[in-house]
């Protein structure tokens, strides 16, 4: 933590982790636990009506630092808050060899979407109790999740492609808008002058008539884009290495592969699918199924096909009334 207090606190990082979570009493599935991520994903947790999901927590306990400091009655605390809805719920871990450990409870109720858990070390120094003296990394419960990743929004910016930032956008001057998978969260650069009126039509109120009807189709034609552009990176990361075993990206990454995958390679269990991606990629009539299955998961999510059919609908409406 950074020293920004009057008192001697702690160097050393607080490892703190949540080994396990059960929902109403049923244990939650690992994948909807990631370490990595620090994120537990709580969304169709397998009931739908839960009441509360209690998290088993451990804290390594910096004995050697702990020994050498000007500290006295050393203890350690797990809070659940959340800034939406200002609740704050914290309970004391017990002591168990070199570790603290215990459990906390996230009550539906209290909460709208995510909430952060973090550990904290207290002590008495200088003869005040309880005074702060080392803070974990936050891990999230995120309620509206089903994947345990960091919450990333895809960033969208609109730029002037023959002046603005990066400069390499120059080279694409002439395209409406660009995916930078590079960057996390990815990017999706509108171009300003590539099309006349493409800014102003994204931003147009409303959903009704043909212009509401030209927005969504906009919009769903840049989500396809950017859904196909995030699956191909995503795969691109899937390292094999070293165990010769199929490893999954972490962040963003594997949100897309896990949520794109099924409809990409229907049919198959994770690992078999992230093995033959590795083949097909090598073969030439493997990729061309690949990229099929690609376009497909991507059109899916994001509602191309709706949108287009709802344009036709409306032109026909038009054509008809003139």
């Amino acid at each position: 933590m950074k020293t920004a207090f009057p008192y001697e606190t702690l160097i050393e990082d607080i490892k703190f982790e949540i080994s396990s979570v059960t929902v109403d009493g049923a244990r939650l599935p690992l994948s909807k636990l990631s370490s990595s991520e620090r994120v537990v994903a709580l969304h169709q947790a397998g009931i739908e009506a839960w009441e509360a999901a209690t998290l088993k927590v451990r804290v390594a306990k910096p004995a050697s630092e702990i020994s050498r400091g000007p500290w006295s009655n050393v203890s350690c605390i797990v809070t659940i808050e959340e800034d939406a809805t200002n609740t704050q719920h914290s309970v004391q871990l017990i002591e168990q060899g070199e570790h603290w450990a215990g459990s906390i409870d996230v009550y539906q109720s209290n909460h709208l979407r995510r909430a952060s858990v973090a550990a904290s070390i207290v002590a008495t120094v200088d003869n005040v109790p309880f005074r702060l003296i080392g803070v974990s990394k936050d891990w999230w419960v995120d309620l509206k999740s089903s994947i345990p990743v960091r919450q990333q929004d895809i960033e969208i910016r609109e730029v002037d492609f023959t002046e603005g930032e990066p400069s390499w956008l120059c080279d694409f001057k002439d395209t409406p808008w660009i995916i930078d998978t590079g960057e996390s969260p990815p990017v999706v650069y509108l171009n300003t002058t590539a099309v006349d009126g493409l800014i102003e039509t994204l931003h147009l109120p409303g959903s009704s008539g043909a212009d509401g009807v030209l927005r969504h189709l906009t919009a769903g034609q840049i989500a396809h884009d950017a859904w196909t552009a995030m699956f191909l990176a995503a795969i691109n990361e899937i390292g094999d290495e070293d165990i010769g075993e199929p490893l999954m990206p972490s962040g963003w990454r594997e949100a897309v592969i896990r949520m794109m995958l099924p409809d990409v390679m229907p049919g198959l269990q994770l690992n078999d699918a992230l093995r033959k991606l590795a083949t097909r990629e090598k073969e030439e009539v493997g990729f061309n199924k690949l990229q099929a299955g690609v376009q497909y998961a991507a059109a899916r999510r994001s509602q191309i096909a709706k949108k287009m059919a709802t344009a036709v609908r409306a032109a026909s409406r038009e054509e008809n009334a003139g």
